[in-house]
């Protein structure tokens, strides 16, 4: 019988060497494995919370995001407003109205009742003293909606628009992109100018001309109970040195600023961009000194204007939540960040992450189709966008 051969020491000392090593590459690999899994398993944990926040509001909030429910406290912060009331009747008559108006065909007769004519007369008395009282040159809201779609259809938007080009031009100066960028803030200023009320037949106009303002109103009317419900439009007067495309959009939640978005994403805006660090300090050190005490809210969206001379003045509450568009920012991906759960580095400033400000950093940061959009409505044609 064959004696089998011992492996010779060298070969014995290759497989424990082997062995060795195949035992540290599983034990690496397994704690690999296992860092990764714990994760997953938080940034799990902590979308679960964030969409918890993001999707489960608490009830009832929308009623303190109603200019009434905040405008006293917030009044030394913003512009000078008025909120014109109306009961549910008087609601269903402004729908009926804009009904009317916003059919593709005019049906004979219409859908307004006899006794809205009276509805409709009231709220314009109404709409014309508040006009007064706010400084005689007003833009206005029912509820959250403002008349966007319908100020781009106002006689004399498109010529306000034009009319800006050759300023806005220079303001650009030479850059990649500075045509489109023209048109794209000369449309957007031109479209806010058509927005400015001075007396309540224009203020009704846009209101019933305004598909938002249509789909506003029905979401309200369906939402109510019934009965003695109040439905609200805001009166506030036209600020000149608001540009629209230096509009923030803050996000606030568990009382802290966490996040700020650039709300005109077509293009670089160089108020916006030019010095973003010292932009994000001021918002910040504006909402900690003056908002933050005045807010009631644990969690909203506050907008914010900086205006030509650099004052910031807050512009707007809105609900914290998909509803709302987070601009630069995606409730999905970035549900943890906006909502205080993780602090992610910025993207252009570096590691200081008290809050994480988005802006447009250069043509590949952009919405192109916006620009696009808008240089079409200048040059005549139509299909404008009404997030502006």
């Amino acid at each position: 019988m064959a004696e089998s051969n011992p492996l010779p020491m060298d070969g014995l000392l290759f497989l424990a060497l082997g062995t060795s090593i195949a035992f540290c590459v599983v034990g690496i690999v397994l704690v690999a494995a296992s860092q990764l899994l714990a994760i997953y398993l938080r940034r799990k944990q902590l979308v679960s919370k964030a969409n918890s926040l993001i999707d489960g509001g608490p009830q009832g909030v929308s009623q303190f995001l109603d200019l009434p429910a905040w405008y006293p406290r917030l009044a030394p912060l913003t512009f000078r407003s008025e909120a014109v009331t109306m009961d549910r009747e008087g609601a269903e008559a402004l729908r009926r109205a804009a009904e009317d108006a916003l059919a593709p065909t005019p049906v004979p007769g219409g859908k307004l009742r006899p006794e809205d004519y009276a509805k409709l007369e009231a709220l314009r008395k109404l709409l014309d003293g508040a006009i007064v009282r706010t400084g005689g040159t007003v833009f206005v809201k029912f509820c959250g909606a403002s008349p966007k779609d319908a100020a781009v259809l106002k006689t004399g938007a498109r010529e306000a628009a034009v009319a800006e080009l050759d300023h806005v031009r220079k303001e650009v100066g030479e850059c990649v992109d500075s045509t489109a960028v023209a048109y794209g803030v000369a449309g957007v200023r031109g479209a806010s100018q058509a927005l400015r009320c001075s007396n309540a037949e224009e203020a009704l106009w846009l209101l019933v001309n305004s598909y938002r303002v249509w789909q506003e109103v029905s979401a309200a009317l369906s939402d109510s109970s019934g009965g003695d419900d109040n439905f609200s439009i805001s009166v506030r007067a036209f600020e000149p040195q608001l540009r629209p495309e230096t509009k923030l959009r803050g996000f606030v939640c568990n009382g802290r600023l966490t996040a700020l978005s650039q709300c005109f994403m077509a293009c670089r805006v160089p108020a916006l961009a030019d010095n973003p660090a010292s932009l994000r300090t001021k918002v910040h050190s504006f909402f900690e000194k003056e908002v933050r005490p005045r807010l009631t809210l644990d969690r909203c969206i506050v907008d914010f204007a900086l205006l030509e001379d650099g004052a910031l003045r807050l512009v707007d509450l809105r609900s914290f939540g998909r509803e709302t568009n987070a601009c630069l920012f995606n409730w999905d991906a970035d549900g943890p960040l906006l909502t205080d759960h993780v602090r992610g580095p910025d993207k252009h400033l570096g590691n200081d992450t008290k809050v994480v400000y988005r802006f447009v950093h250069g043509p590949h940061d952009a919405n192109g189709e916006h620009l696009e959009v808008w240089e079409r409505w200048l040059r005549g044609g139509t299909g404008i966008l009404t997030e502006f």
